[in-house]
């Protein structure tokens, strides 16, 4: 066993599907439920996602889950990460580099606030103003987006 997630196996499907539309895939939520498939796939690109380009993402993705779950019923939605989405995962920061952010980290009270200037495997780097605050990911205790970081 290779210990991949249900959710980890869909992003590596649908992320080259994603990634030729000229978009980035954010994030795969997936569930069983009463054996049915249900997925939520969330897409960012900078110019915006819209609609359509929600539906296009749609129609694509479909038959390649439905090939991978022949058995069970499917349900998908795929959006966009709204304004205030919150961060989750590690590989969500390089998705969003530039962009406002809020952090609350286990070992300070306050949130931290700043524009996501850089980000590794281990950390990710916030600026406000001339200052810059280097975060580790293991203390991070809450993130989301923060477009009044942007100003």
């Amino acid at each position: 066993m290779t210990g991949e997630t249900l959710e980890d196996r869909i992003f590596s499907q649908v992320e080259p599907i994603v990634e030729g539309s000229g978009m980035q895939l954010v994030d795969v939520r997936a569930q069983i439920v009463r054996d049915a498939l249900r997925v939520h796939i969330v897409l960012f690109r900078d110019s915006g996602v819209g609609i359509n380009d929600c539906a296009e993402i749609h129609r694509m993705v479909v038959p390649l889950l439905e090939a991978a779950s022949p058995d069970r019923d499917l349900s998908i939605e795929v959006g966009s990460p709204g304004i205030e989405r919150s961060i989750r995962l590690p590989r969500e920061y390089r998705v969003f580099l530039g962009k406002g952010v809020r952090i609350l980290s286990k070992s300070q009270a306050e949130w931290i606030g700043g524009i996501i200037d850089s980000c590794d495997e281990n950390s990710v780097v916030v600026r406000s103003g001339e200052e810059s605050t280097t975060i580790q990911y293991s203390d991070i205790q809450k993130a989301r987006l923060d477009d009044s970081q942007e100003v």
